[in-house]
């Protein structure tokens, strides 16, 4: 009986000790964390943070460990507010957020390497108003992250590159950052596009035929978001083959 009771006291102690550690994340802490971060919506970032803390199992420490990092990590203002925005809105939608907190930090991540994460993160959002699972707009994430991935460094590898805004350079592919990225994200689009509508890696000829066509009217217009100059760049440097093997690797 006496080893019962030391049993049961033994195992009162145990809960009392893992108790404070899953309750001490407070709304407090968030909000603390936030003035850190340039939130465009804090008001309605507190509630749906405040909303999760009420959740059973809700990751509020792991939570908390990603708006530090989300705040140690060197990027875009547009892009952390990007990731802040996509974490709101699950909680609103209902998602389970653990899921979710990989995918984020490899957003961060991609972030910290100069990837463009904006158009990811707008797909997601796209995702959650269309009422999809939450492994599907995760797994859309991470094949995303990749194509950006993958035609970064094929650009580079087609010596295609980016310089800083205000440095003017004379190299055949030195391109501002701005026209990189857009480049960048435009191709890496079109592939995305192309393999969640059903089409084959294999298929490299269609693939490089939609890049090429998407490019184009980018460039054609009275307001051209892409110069035709570097559109000329990327069709006389890429060929199909290039394009199957991006996709590829995104698909694997």
């Amino acid at each position: 009986m006496k080893a019962r009771i030391r049993c049961l006291i033994a195992a009162f102690a145990l809960l009392a000790a893992v108790l404070p550690v899953v309750g001490q994340v407070e709304l407090s802490t968030y909000e603390q964390l936030l003035a850190s971060l340039p939130v465009s919506d804090l008001v309605r970032t507190l509630s749906a943070l405040e909303a999760g803390l009420s959740q059973p199992g809700f990751p509020a420490t792991q939570v908390e460990s990603l708006l530090r990092v989300l705040i140690a990590t060197p990027g875009p203002d547009s892009d952390k507010d990007d990731i802040v925005i996509l974490l709101v809105r699950y909680i609103e939608a209902g998602y389970s957020v653990t899921g979710l907190l990989s995918a984020e930090q490899d957003l961060i991540n991609a972030m910290a390497e100069g990837l463009p994460v904006d158009g990811v993160v707008l797909e997601a959002l796209k995702g959650i108003a269309q009422h999809r699972s939450a492994t599907v707009i995760e797994q859309a994430i991470d094949q995303r992250l990749s194509l950006l991935c993958g035609v970064r460094d094929l650009l580079f590898e087609k010596n295609i590159f980016s310089t800083p805004e205000s440095q003017g350079s004379t190299a055949a592919g030195a391109l501002p950052e701005s026209r990189f990225n857009a480049l960048l994200t435009n191709i890496a689009d079109t592939i995305s596009d192309f393999l969640e509508g059903g089409g084959s890696p294999f298929d490299s000829d269609l693939l490089y035929e939609q890049v090429e066509d998407r490019l184009t009217k980018l460039s054609e217009g009275v307001s051209p978001s892409i110069p035709g100059s570097d559109v000329a760049l990327v069709l006389e440097r890429f060929g199909p083959d290039d394009l199957k093997r991006v996709a590829l690797a995104a698909v694997s």
